[in-house]
């Protein structure tokens, strides 16, 4: 499997004069993209959330901030009747035309809040705190507040709500434990936190209240908060998700932000999904994966492999994997740490000390559980207008690309703006298409063609700067393996030893050239690939 990820934050709106052919996606998909997006080598397309988000402004939403799950672009609902990204119909149309390339589809399923509803309650909350921009943080007490909690999607200022249609479910204050309102974040009164993972690494400030706030910042990060200690709450997604499937034909998941969403929920919609697409039929290489932002290798694999019976959620180093909370390896993750590892390689992080690329091979969730990691470059979150603003620039975006696209474990996710759009950020500007596009293209052939059989880092410690790797082919794919070099972009570093095997070799990507077992690469390149040849 190979995923593009096929959309990325900032496509402009398409009643604006900045539109862009992609500002109406499901058309684009389906007119001119589906079949490139094949030729590519792509076997998977990660779609952005297909669902009516809250839309407050002009302006549209780009997904997450849902408002009805049910309302794929059908009714006239905030605003318009389409998503940002069309209407049903064009989407039903997009995703057949994907599968008539043999495309899979994944969907962007966000279950962690809604907001947008016009009918406000008085609600009472135990706790409250206010973080303004600058990261201080306030502690609220206790009090009401005006929440929207009470959704029947039959707004006044909607012409053509969906009301009833396709579910007749009503979200009431008992579904919620809590509210954000422009950086304030409220428990409800007689609610607790859903067990989550906390955000361990939030700073402290000189109040007593300083656990509370961890375990609340992390449960409540937008909108309206699902209660998922509720049952009717849990059983009203799984039954959404399968509609969803049912109505659309995804054929994987991606799920955002499950870190703020109730553990033991996770493992229980993974494993009824799971046991749903086989029922249907959509079992097969099913993919399923889930966003927890977290930078901490060591504790993401914690939250993979821990069981969600547990009731503890705090994470040491020293601590047993078996006490923590986790998902039971009920879905695969993205690997968050070795994308800061790409980061730090590029010296683009300076919060943490120095990574050099000769240390990739014990890196990353991929290291840790190889059979779970989705790996990624960049994606829509790391653009550095986001608040996690950890872009990595274009000097080491293709040695990164060559480590994911080309190892022998992990899922690799190509983000849509490097291969078709260019580096978001870049000294070349408009060049940095003509740069990465051809290179990502052809590391997906070599990786669909030539990356076979087990795989072996060569590294050297006098040459911390430049990491070596073979795949050694199989008897399934004749001709299959490859060797790869790359190099970090300020590095001098160069020339491993790497056994040839008595074949012969070509280079096909980068530049770099070989002289018996020796490989190196070209001081205008901090990448090479070579393909064994007859």
């Amino acid at each position: 499997p190979t995923i593009l990820q096929g959309f990325y934050w900032y496509i402009p709106d398409p009643d604006t004069k900045k539109a862009v052919p992609e500002s109406n996606l499901w058309n684009y998909l389906s007119d001119y993209k589906a079949a490139e997006i094949a030729k590519d080598g792509f076997t998977h397309v990660w779609l952005p959330p297909v669902t009516k988000a809250f839309s407050p402004t002009s302006d549209y939403n780009v997904g997450y901030a849902t408002y009805d799950h049910y309302d794929l672009g059908e009714f006239h609902q905030m605003g318009r009747v389409r998503t940002k990204y069309g209407t049903k119909s064009e989407l039903h149309r997009a995703v057949d035309t994907l599968h008539s390339h043999n495309i899979r589809v994944i969907a962007d399923i966000v279950m962690n809040h809604i907001l947008g509803t016009e009918k406000l309650s008085m609600v009472p909350y135990s706790k409250g705190y206010s973080v303004n921009k600058n990261g201080t943080v306030s502690y609220l007490g206790s009090g009401n507040i005006s929440a929207h909690v009470y959704f029947d999607f039959l707004n006044s200022t909607d012409p053509n709500p969906r009301g009833s249609r396709y579910s007749n479910f009503i979200w009431k204050p008992k579904h919620f434990d809590g509210f954000e309102f422009y950086g304030k974040y409220y428990l409800f009164s007689g609610k607790q936190t859903d067990k989550v993972a906390y955000f361990g690494d939030l700073e402290s400030f000189p109040m007593e209240q300083v656990d509370s706030y961890k375990k609340i910042r992390s449960d409540i990060i937008l909108g309206s908060d699902f209660d998922f200690q509720n049952m009717e709450v849990q059983n009203e997604l799984l039954t959404w998700s399968k509609w969803l499937v049912k109505e659309v034909g995804f054929d994987g998941f991606r799920v955002d932000a499950i870190r703020h969403i109730h553990t033991p929920f996770v493992e229980r919609w993974a494993k009824e999904m799971y046991q749903y697409m086989h029922q249907i039929g959509k079992g097969y290489d099913l993919l399923m994966f889930g966003e927890n932002w977290d930078g901490w290798a060591e504790r993401l694999s914690a939250f993979l492999q821990g069981d969600s019976r547990n009731s503890d959620l705090a994470y040491n180093s020293g601590q047993n994997v078996d006490d923590y909370c986790g998902i039971n390896a009920s879905m695969s993750l993205f690997d968050v740490p070795l994308h800061y590892d790409f980061q730090k390689i590029a010296k683009n992080n300076f919060d943490y000390p120095e990574t050099r690329i000769s240390d990739l091979p014990n890196r990353g969730l991929v290291s840790l559980n190889p059979n779970y990691a989705i790996t990624f470059v960049d994606n829509h979150d790391t653009v550095p207008t986001q608040e996690l603003g950890s872009y990595i620039p274009l000097h080491t975006k293709l040695q990164a690309y060559t480590y994911i696209l080309l190892n022998e474990h992990g899922i690799p996710t190509v983000y849509y703006r490097d291969i078709y759009k260019g580096n978001f950020v870049s000294n070349y500007k408009n060049d940095s298409y003509n740069i990465l596009n051809p290179a990502i293209r052809t590391l997906i052939s070599i990786r669909r063609n030539y990356a076979y059989g087990m795989g072996k880092f060569i590294t050297d410690k006098q040459k911390p700067g430049i990491l070596g790797y073979k795949r050694f082919g199989d008897q399934v794919h004749p001709n299959s393996g490859l060797i790869y070099l790359i190099r970090e972009f300020d590095s001098w570093d160069n020339g491993l030893k790497i056994d040839i095997d008595q074949r012969k070799w070509k280079l096909v990507a980068g530049n770099g050239h070989f002289k018996d077992d020796r490989f190196f690469l070209s001081d205008e390149s901090d990448w090479a690939v070579w393909i064994p040849t007859d």
